[in-house]
């Protein structure tokens, strides 16, 4: 579980799933807004790096994913 700052879980969700092809789960449960990502042996390689990349992409591009109650 994680989460990247200044990104609502749930646009980093609909931003992966466009742009990377990645399903990941939002966790939001006792205040907690975070992403849940689960690799097991089926996963390759490949599909790790596409969540990866997109990870590091919402984290560099975090102000761009900000809500507008998140700049007040």
């Amino acid at each position: 579980m994680f989460s990247i700052h200044g990104v609502p879980a749930q646009q980093a969700l609909k931003w992966l799933a466009e742009h990377e092809r990645v399903q990941v789960r939002a966790i939001k449960d006792g205040g907690v807004d975070a992403i849940r990502a689960s690799t097991h042996f089926y996963n390759t390689p490949q599909e790790v790096d596409r969540l990866l990349s997109g990870v590091s992409y919402l984290a560099e591009h975090a102000a761009q994913f900000a809500s507008p109650a998140a700049t007040l």
